[in-house]
């Protein structure tokens, strides 16, 4: 528990070269030791050479005394402005080398573990050292913790009261008091320097038994503070909360004083101060005086004066720094009477840092000496006072004045509201004149009064008061009222809560302080007296003190079993009537771990079944179940007997039985049946023991396997049909080969064309038939497949059978040489120039059904082939010779299909063709030749592309090698500047931009081989497509045919008939439609897998899209 003493906390700014050694640590014990403060150090060391040093308290956990050196403590950290820091240093360790600490990185480490026993703590300086050789040094405590376990060890905090200030950071690391915007450790930038700042760090430990230490931090990131408002002080008290079940709490309160740093400038009373002055006022006495405030406190409040202005007017009048007072310093000629004003500005600084300062404009008036200002002839009291909680309209002084002229005696009276509240900013006071003549006599009186209820004299404590008197010359006079404000009890006490505990059966202790904060500033409004409401019970008066001064006591030692908690109503008041207030405080009485663990077998499970396929690190469903009464348990589990293998673990914070190693149902040694010895132990009493059985069982864990990897069948080609000719069978190793297997056979989709297979017997059976040609090498190969628990469970790999098919003599030879059947001989050779061509036969029957085989010219071979042509055997087995007897002509016969009829050595016979191509040689001559080409442009959109080829008469095929094209030169100019024609190729090329309309193009063809010449004439219509044409178009698509094959081949002399391929497709479009080809309009080609078409018929409209599309 925490002694509650308040400890003072200041909160300071530090200034720049100083360096603060600040040290602050205060304790809680909870198992019934009084708390005492370990140290509280606070030292500010000047340096020339700075270096900033940060105190701090470390611990390290020692969960045994041989702890190995090594172990992480902490950090220090100094910094210095010169960046000339050179090393950290230790100083009186006791014992000698039990700590070590890095020269560079400050980092502190367990050094030589003693062993003459152990402390709670160890306490020593570190120390830093710069190369100019300035030492500065902090005090450290290290202490020895072992902490609690699990939530046990998860330490919350709360305040009990935050102001809208504060607010606290839960860790189990050191804490700090500090505003957000302050660095940590060292000293504050400029650049960072806070409005406010709480600078010492502030460190609150709730002690145990065992060296375990609590620890928070605090931050401000709420509401900046603001001393000059209501924010001078705070009375804070934190509770720390452990995680456990039954919560261990603990607390601690301190005042926090906000310290002040110069934020606010000082505040002249007036933004003018005016005044009369005769001509013969004495030099050396006053004039007037300004007077200004500031609302921050000690040197940061206190002003100092100055006068500016003009030379000719400063030399006149001089103003006392202090007292702001203006006095005349030569004097006054009397031609200045009512003729020469002073201005100047007044000007008052601080003396914080930096300084802050502000002016006021000052006029002073000289008058002829007979124009004197009014005098005052009397104040009535002389020292007013006012009590803070006094009404409205209330009078505090009167004041009496005489003019000063002998035929006016009136006197006009203002009271000037300053810049301050203290100065009357926010009108708390006004003015009225004074009626009773008893009081001002032969002289003008006017009254002050409170005008508002404003006061408060735990904001302001006094007030000034300026009021100007004026008389009829308008010569006038300031007069200074200081106003005091005395202070009433009228703020009540308020109680912050508290949650306390303590342990059972422990003598009478201190349980905590309670504290009130009282918001009156007087001592004597302050004295707070705390008693037990009278609701509170005979039983809590009797087991509980509570002293005057807030001191919660228990009396006796205290039993958990009879109550666990108690209600304690705290009252508290000031001595005034109706500020009593009064708060419930609960404690909690904490157990002792003093009974021993039971397993419970009613609520928990300790037997199960557990599938072999239960993964590692998975739970296996027992559940412990532990009756101890104890609040305080710290469970550990553990496994005794019965794991040999190290097939389970168990969880020794939770209990939870899980897998440890893979199962396997199928090792039935150690897998089967598992008996497990499991133990449990609270950390004090005996342990407790018991049986858990864990009992595997069998999954499908196994893939089943056919008998045979490899199967043979076979089969008669076009003779076995639609039969079984085999069975395959597959076996699972989950069950006893006694049982059904429960297994589905099952085959490919691609295997089902030919095959089939019965799902539960494996039963193998042929579709149709099958041609022993058709399979290579006569063998087809098929992976029947299996899948056990009928098709639910896992796939066999699969097996290969192999179907060997009988052959039968069902085919007749063939040409296997030369490929494809396919020959090729030149035009124009002589026989006996041309190499003949081998034919060699072979039979795709097998065996005995084969070759050696026979062939010869059919007998319905054409005579005139008979006689160009010669068949001789030639020289190896089933090989012929085609020999020509006679020179080709390709333009007489471009290719011969020769029928030959070929014989197996059963006899078995048939037609086989052999293609033979005459070749073609450039020996035919060229003529002239005209070709027509039609182009449709939609809307000028036609880009620059090859619309066809020139035309000549050629009856050779493979000549446009040997040719040569150009424009020739009578072809129109406007023509040629359209088209472009292929010197090589003869393609045309039709420019973007060529205009509708026919077009004549003539074009020289020379034949460089022959040395010929001819003209091949074009005739080109380009025609204008309209938006209609084209929305009111078909499609067709036309397979195994390109768009160049559409317009052109490579052959010139037959363009004209790729033209006339064109003219039939728009003459079949015509006879679909039942219109002229000339009604019939081609303008698109595009190649997509063939070649889409696109065009319109025309009559009077445009066929729509859907006629010519099909659709009605």
């Amino acid at each position: 528990m925490i002694n509650q003493s308040f400890l003072f906390i200041s909160l300071s700014f530090l200034e720049e070269k100083t360096v603060w050694l600040s040290s602050f640590v205060f304790m809680a014990m909870s198992l019934g030791y009084t708390c005492q403060a370990v140290f509280l150090s606070i030292s500010p060391i000047a340096l020339n050479d700075l270096i900033g040093s940060n105190s701090t308290q470390l611990s390290y956990v020692e969960s045994h005394p041989s702890s190995s050196p090594g172990l992480y403590v902490g950090t220090v950290e100094a910094t210095d402005d010169d960046n000339d820091l050179d090393a950290y240093i230790l100083q009186d360790v006791r014992p000698k080398d039990m700590l070590t600490i890095d020269h560079e990185t400050g980092v502190i480490r367990v050094g030589r573990i003693s062993s003459s026993g152990h402390q709670g703590s160890y306490s020593f300086q570190v120390g830093a050292i710069d190369f100019a050789g300035h030492v500065t040094t902090a005090p450290v405590t290290v202490y020895l913790t072992d902490k609690d376990r699990g939530d046990n060890g998860v330490v919350s905090y709360f305040l009990l009261n935050d102001f809208g200030k504060f607010t606290i950071h839960s860790s189990n690391l050191h804490g700090q008091i500090s505003t957000t915007m302050v660095p940590a450790l060292g000293l504050w930038p400029k650049s960072y320097i806070p409005l406010h700042s709480m600078k010492l760090n502030v460190k609150c430990f709730a002690y145990f038994s065992t060296f375990n230490f609590l620890t928070f931090f605090f931050r401000v990131p709420l509401q900046r503070l603001d001393r000059d408002g209501e924010d001078k002080e705070f009375y804070l008290t934190v509770v720390a909360r452990d995680g456990g079940f039954e919560r261990h709490q603990d607390s601690c309160s301190f005042k926090v004083v906000v310290d002040d740093i110069n934020d606010n400038p000082p505040l002249f009373d007036r933004q003018m101060y005016e005044e009369t002055i005769s001509t013969d006022h004495i030099v050396g006495t006053p004039v007037l005086r300004v007077t200004a405030s500031d609302r921050d406190s000690g040197s940061n409040a206190e002003i100092s004066f100055s006068l500016q202005g003009n030379p000719d007017d400063m030399k006149y009048f001089a103003i006392d720094s202090d007292a702001g007072i203006i006095t005349l310093t030569s004097p006054l000629e009397k031609s200045m009477g009512n003729r020469r004003m002073f201005e100047m500005r007044a000007r008052a600084s601080d003396k914080g840092s930096p300084v802050l300062w502000s002016t006021a404009e000052v006029r002073i008036q000289v008058v002829s000496s007979d124009d004197l200002p009014p005098t005052i002839v009397r104040q009535v009291p002389r020292f007013p006072e006012v009590w803070e909680n006094t009404t409205e309209n209330t009078d505090v002084l009167t004041l009496c004045a005489r003019s000063n002229i002998a035929d006016s005696s009136l006197v006009y009276f203002t009271l000037l509201n300053g810049n301050t509240p203290d100065t009357n900013s926010d009108g708390t006071f006004a003015v009225r004149r004074h009626e009773d003549s008893e009081v001002c006599h032969d002289s003008t009186g006017v009254t002050v009064f409170v005008a508002s209820r404003n006061l408060d004299y735990e904001m302001i404590q006094e007030y000034s008061l300026t009021i100007q008197i004026v008389n009829d010359r308008n010569a006038r006079l300031e007069k200074k009222l200081q106003v005091s404000i005395l202070d009433v009890n009228d703020n009540a006490p308020l109680l912050q809560q508290f949650d306390g505990s303590v342990l059972e059966n422990v003598d009478s202790m201190l349980i905590t302080t309670i504290q009130a904060h009282d918001k009156d500033v007087s001592p004597h409004f302050r004295q707070l007296r705390y008693s037990f409401d009278p609701m509170a019970s005979g039983d809590v008066r009797q087991k509980f003190a509570l002293k005057s001064n807030g001191e919660l006591w228990t009396t006796e030692p205290l039993d958990r079993e009879e109550f666990k908690q108690y209600k304690i109503p705290i009252r508290v008041t000031d001595g005034v009537p109706g500020h009593e207030r009064m708060t419930i405080y609960w404690i909690t009485v904490q157990d002792l771990n003093d009974v021993p663990p039971v397993f419970d077998h009613l609520n928990g499970i300790y037997e199960v079944e557990l599938p072999e396929n239960r993964e590692v690190g998975k739970s296996t469903g027992v559940k412990l179940a532990v009756e101890d009464s104890d609040v305080v348990n710290l469970f550990e589990y553990q496994i005794v007997e019965g794991n040999g293998e190290q097939k389970f673990r168990i969880d020794e914070v939770t209990g939870e039985i899980l897998v440890n190693k893979v199962l396997d149902y199928d090792h039935p040694v150690y897998d089967r049946n598992f008996t497990l010895r499991i133990r449990v132990y609270d950390g004090a009493n005996p342990p407790a023991e018991t049986d858990v059985i864990i009992a595997v069982t069998n999954v499908n864990d196994l893939q089943p396997v056919f008998e045979k990897s490899n199967y043979t069948f076979s089969v008669t080609e076009n003779t076995d049909c639609n039969v079984t000719f085999g069975k395959v069978s597959a076996l699972d190793p989950d069950l006893p080969n006694s049982v059904d297997q429960n297994m589905l056979y099952y085959l490919s989709p691609i295997e089902l064309h030919n095959f089939t297979i019965d799902s539960k017997t494996g039963d193998l059976s042929l579709k149709g038939c099958l041609d022993r040609e058709s399979a290579k090498k006569g063998i087809m190969t098929l992976y029947p497949r299996a899948n056990d628990e009928g098709g639910r469970g896992h796939d066999a790999d699969p097996a290969t059978v192999h179907l060997v098919i009988q052959d039968l003599n069902d085919n007749h030879p063939h040409i296997h040489l030369p490929e494809n059947g396919y020959a090729k001989i030149m035009e124009n050779l002589y026989p006996e120039d041309v190499e003949s061509i081998v034919i060699k036969l072979d039979d795709v029957d097998g065996g005995d059904h084969g070759c050696p085989c026979t062939m010869e010219f059919d007998p319905g071979t054409p005579a005139s082939w008979l006689e160009k042509f010669s068949l001789q055997i030639g020289g190896g087995r089933s090989t012929y010779r085609l020999i020509p007897v006679a020179s080709l002509d390709r333009e007489e016969q471009k290719v011969y299909s020769l029928p030959f009829v070929t014989q197996d050595r059963t006899g078995r016979r048939g037609i086989r063709l052999l293609t033979l191509e005459v070749g073609d040689e450039n020996d035919s001559p060229m003529s002239d030749g005209r070709s027509e080409i039609e182009v449709y442009n939609y809307q000028g959109q036609f880009p620059s592309t090859v619309i066809g080829a020139v035309y000549m008469t050629d009856l050779d095929d493979f000549d446009l090698d040997d040719k040569i094209f150009e424009v020739d030169e009578t072809t129109s100019s406007n023509v040629a500047n359209y088209f472009k024609v292929d010197r090589k190729s003869g393609n045309i090329t039709m420019f973007k931009g060529t205009p509708a309309g026919l077009h004549f193009l003539r074009v020289k063809v020379y034949d460089m081989l022959r040395v010929e010449a001819a003209i091949g004439e074009v005739s080109i219509s380009v025609v204008d497509l309209n938006f209609s044409s084209v929305m009111n178009s078909g499609s067709l698509t036309l397979a195994d045919v390109k768009s160049q094959q559409m317009l052109r081949t490579n052959k010139v002399k037959h363009l004209h008939q790729v033209g006339r391929r064109c003219e039939r497709l728009k003459e079949e479009i015509a006879r679909i439609h039942e219109i002229p080809p000339k009604n019939v309009d081609v303008f698109n080609m595009q190649d997509v897998e063939g070649v889409q078409i696109r065009y319109n018929c025309h009559g009077s409209p445009y066929y729509t899209a859907e006629r010519l599309m099909g659709s009605s």
